[in-house]
């Protein structure tokens, strides 16, 4: 037997307890990252030598694979073992408990395996490393859960496989996270929902996460936040405990669909008593991206005309908005029962694109931001000579999904130079814009909700009902935003 991976750790609970727990495979998705649910396959006890589970596990590259493992052997409370065929890698898991006086027990994990073929040294090195960088994390998710303190479990959504809205869960056992320096705690009243979560969820974006370095499951989903600070790393000022703060965390495993969130302080700002959380949670992850794309690539300006394809959804709301705020001019494009909706946003001129036809409107526009995905082949109609296109439907991140990434990679770059080319032969300039955490856009964001903004949301979902929510969005035709409250 070739050793693979060890590692333990010290929980304050009774052996026979973290034993109880351990051993009984159900549980291991809870605690586990990667694993996504283990099935028993006959009525025996848990415990019972030669029971059998079927397993469904996300591999390296997240490719779900479905194993057998079969307990071999058994010596209660002080341990187990299980053998698991993985094809050529043959694997030993131990699991022992000791025994730490009556209310503490030390566990420890010990994996190793039989070598059965060449191949199989090459997936032993492909388990160390998984291991070693999943095995650490689950040791200490099982220590919060078994212990089960008030302040070091919350509630989350999580997502263990990427798929529809159903692979959506709702745990009590998610781990509180801990503020590291620099770093706030808040305690989260309502986060939005966004169509990144909605794509993300349905495996948007797998491919790079595998070219970067794997993904860490499972994910909690989310970006926007609004709440109230709860601790305070070291090294943060301008902030303390009770603070209201409303922000955007950048894309992670760890989202702020849960009760607490971690994030670093730049990426929260004060939220004024007057200002209600919904608007809080509503506008960053979105108004950050119109900035992306108006701000930073486009260079608006003030007194500019703006048009905006698409501005019933959150991007097109918190553009039209942004764009106001900076003296703009702005036509926006919606479906009709929505004319009402954007005209309140701030947008001078509304055009029901069931009614007209893009290529036939002459605007005349600085700026064009398409936020559906259309307004491309009307460049020219549009935009005056000497303009700026940014789109935020581009297939980036779909390239290297259905290509890999390299060539994906390529691939789209290529393609964006060829646009870049027919644009200049436009006189204008084009950009394929993507969300940017950008202190200067906060610090807009947040003086704009202290002067009375009103964003539109669509609809509000309890945490229990995500997953509704994710449906909802899904089917698209956005009214504004989406919004999940923890309580």
């Amino acid at each position: 037997m070739k050793h693979i991976w060890m590692s333990e750790i010290d929980i304050e609970c009774p052996q026979a307890d973290v034993f109880d727990y351990v051993v009984d495979r159900r549980n291991y998705h809870r605690w586990f990252p990667g694993i996504i649910e283990m099935v028993p396959v006959d009525d025996s006890p848990a415990a019972t030598p030669g029971k059998r589970y079927v397993e469904r596990a996300m591999m390296p590259g997240n490719r779900i694979a479905v194993l057998n493992p079969l307990t071999v052997e058994i010596r209660a409370p002080e341990g187990f073992a299980m053998d698991v065929d993985l094809k050529p890698v043959l694997p030993r898991f131990e699991y022992r408990f000791e025994k730490l006086g009556d209310t503490h027990t030390r566990f420890s994990m010990h994996v190793s395996c039989r070598a059965r073929a060449p191949l199989a040294l090459v997936g032993q090195k492909v388990m160390g490393k998984v291991l070693g960088k999943r095995g650490p994390g689950a040791l200490r998710r099982l220590k919060t859960i078994l212990e089960a303190k008030p302040d070091t479990l919350m509630r989350g959504a999580e997502i263990r496989e990427f798929g529809p809205p159903n692979v959506l869960a709702v745990s009590a056992t998610v781990p509180r996270p801990r503020p590291q320096p620099g770093e706030l705690l808040v305690r989260i009243d309502c986060a939005s929902l966004n169509p990144i979560d909605v794509r993300r969820r349905a495996g948007y974006g797998a491919a790079l996460l595998k070219f970067k370095g794997g993904t860490e499951w499972p994910i909690t989903l989310g970006s926007d936040f609004a709440g109230t600070v709860v601790d305070v790393g070291p090294g943060v000022s301008g902030f303390q405990t009770d603070d209201r703060v409303f922000g955007c965390k950048p894309l992670s495993s760890e989202g702020t669909h849960a009760e607490y969130v971690a994030v670093d302080a730049r990426h929260a700002r004060l939220l004024p008593d007057h200002v209600p959380i919904e608007a809080g949670a509503s506008l960053a992850y979105a108004w950050l991206t119109a900035w992306a794309a108006l701000v930073r690539d486009c260079q608006l300006k003030a007194g500019e005309h703006v048009f905006v394809n698409g501005g019933s959804g959150g991007v097109g709301m918190a553009a039209i908005l942004l764009a106001k705020s900076r003296g703009c001019t702005v036509s926006a494009t919606c479906a009709g029962d929505a004319q009402a909706l954007v005209r309140n946003f701030g947008a001078d001129v509304v055009i029901d694109y069931q009614a007209q036809d893009l290529g036939d409107l002459e605007t005349d526009a600085d700026i064009v931001l398409d936020c559906v995905g259309n307004a491309e082949p009307a460049m020219d109609t549009l935009l005056k000579r000497g303009g700026a296109f940014a789109t935020v439907v581009h297939p980036l991140l779909s390239n290297a999904d259905t290509r890999g990434v390299p060539v994906g990679l390529l691939s789209s770059k290529w393609d964006l130079a060829g646009r870049r080319r027919r644009a200049r032969k436009l006189g204008v300039r084009y950009f394929w814009s993507t969300f940017d955490s950008c202190d200067d856009a906060l610090d807009a964001l947040a003086t704009r909700l202290e002067s009375g903004v009103e964003p539109a949301i669509q609809a509000v979902f309890p945490l229990e009902e995500i997953a509704l929510a994710h449906a909802a969005l899904e089917r698209g035709h956005a009214r504004g935003k989406t919004l999940i409250k923890m309580t």
